[in-house]
């Protein structure tokens, strides 16, 4: 009663098992063998044959293959269909797993008619909170591809509410499993908006970008704090580890979306984004279509969660959309005395990167007198000054010096344009001043 023929097992292992592997995410072979682990675990309370134990839970979401959402019923079907069970199985006990398989679902209108039936769908009732979220946003992901984070969040907790919530209709059949209390700690999180929804965050962000960073991160410890230490973050920045042409094409890709300005909002309102969700939203405001001031007020969004450089420089870099004077008056506010340090730097790698022409350059260079720069500016606010210079000097050298000579530019300054000069190939052997 109590031993599983290996015959049986080796069907499961070469047959079952593997239909799992078309199913979404959160129904893969992984879940397949957690249900039948916590059954079998179960099953030891109860005077019951673990064989049936065994079949039913390998075999509760096989329909699966047929149809979502009557999945439980098609699986009842696909098991009385199986010729191989009636090698270990009389017609009594197929009918019995497959009544089990049909009365899994949680949201099932009537209770399991077996121990059996109870014993499957309590197993595949795995309470654990994050587990939870993420099974959900897995799911959602598989079949609502259309929808973004915010789509994603309202339809999650839609679903946690009707499911999990105090008054869901999840039901629990075996006294014996820890479910009850892992129960109790899902509804705890589900009543706490906040912290259920940086969960969400977190877990929504590990299954849409997660896959996207190169193995190389994941698994060269050197390359990975090489790759961090570059780009100096602030103190708990969570870094992903995307390349920019990962980032880059989702931007594009979000920025052509009908939805796009409730994805921005989203953003607007996540305090604790990625270093890499944060360059993507750069990038997003700098491909998407909008006139200049709605692009502005959304980029004042985004400048207080700058806050190092490849944030900003990829932002800035690639604004292609600068194209005249229009945007003028908002770099003039980034870089005027005052403004943060990424702020400032914004400003001053716009005007470097779209004002060096003939008709800019020297309103350029008053631009930068504006900017009453002292010795000891920060440090990304020196670096951007010296790395305009040290362009504007590739440009036009003669302007440039002449400027550098006569400007009131900080000592520091000049010294960081000079070494950028020397530096650069072409511009290491014209005289920076």
């Amino acid at each position: 009663m109590n031993r599983i023929n290996p015959a049986l097992v080796s069907f499961v292992e070469s047959d079952v098992i593997p239909r799992y592997a078309a199913f979404d995410k959160a129904h893969r072979e992984d879940h397949a063998r957690a249900v039948i682990g916590r059954a079998l675990d179960l099953a030891g309370h109860y005077p019951v044959d673990r064989a049936l134990v065994y079949t039913a839970a390998a075999c509760h979401d096989l329909g699966l293959a047929v149809d979502r959402k009557t999945h439980h019923l098609e699986s009842g079907k696909i098991i009385r269909e199986m010729p191989e069970l009636r090698r270990w199985f009389s017609e009594t006990e197929i009918e019995t797993v497959a009544q089990a398989a049909e009365d899994h679902r949680a949201s099932s209108d009537h209770a399991p008619r077996s121990i059996y039936g109870r014993i499957v769908a309590e197993a595949d009732r795995l309470i654990e909170p994050e587990q939870i979220i993420r099974r959900t946003v897995q799911f959602g992901l598989s079949h609502y591809p259309e929808l973004a984070r915010p789509g994603h969040w309202l339809r999650t907790l839609e679903h946690l509410h009707e499911k999990y919530a105090d008054g869901g209709y999840l039901k629990l059949w075996i006294p014996e499993s820890p479910n009850a209390a892992r129960l109790e700690e899902l509804r705890a999180i589900i009543r706490d908006e906040t912290t259920l929804r940086e969960l969400f965050n977190r877990i929504y962000r590990e299954e849409v970008l997660g896959p996207l960073v190169c193995e190389r991160y994941r698994h060269d410890e050197r390359y990975r704090s090489g790759h961090i230490r570059i780009i100096a973050p602030a103190p708990g920045t969570v870094i992903l580890g995307l390349h920019t042409p990962e980032m880059k094409g989702l931007a594009r890709s979000l920025a052509r979306r009908e939805d796009l300005s409730g994805i921005l909002d989203d953003w607007a309102a996540d305090p604790a984004l990625s270093h890499d969700e944060r360059i993507i939203w750069g990038l997003t405001l700098d491909y998407m279509k909008a006139p200049v001031e709605e692009r502005v007020r959304r980029i004042r969004q985004l400048l207080p969660r700058m806050d190092n450089w490849a944030i900003c420089d990829t932002f800035c870099c690639n604004a292609k959309w600068v194209r005249d004077d229009s945007v003028r008056p908002f770099i003039l506010d980034c870089i005027a005395p005052g403004q943060p340090e990424f702020t400032r730097r914004t400003g001053i790698l716009f005007l470097m990167c779209h004002f060096l022409d003939d008709a800019h350059l020297q309103r350029t260079f008053a631009d930068l007198e504006s900017m009453r720069l002292e010795a000891g500016e920060p440090y990304y606010v020196r670096m951007g000054v010296a790395w305009l210079l040290a362009t504007a000097l590739a440009k036009h050298p003669a302007e440039t010096r002449r400027y550098v000579n006569i400007g009131n530019l900080p000592d520091d300054i000049l010294r960081l344009y000079i070494r950028k000069a020397r530096e650069s190939r072409i511009t290491r052997d014209v005289p920076a001043r």
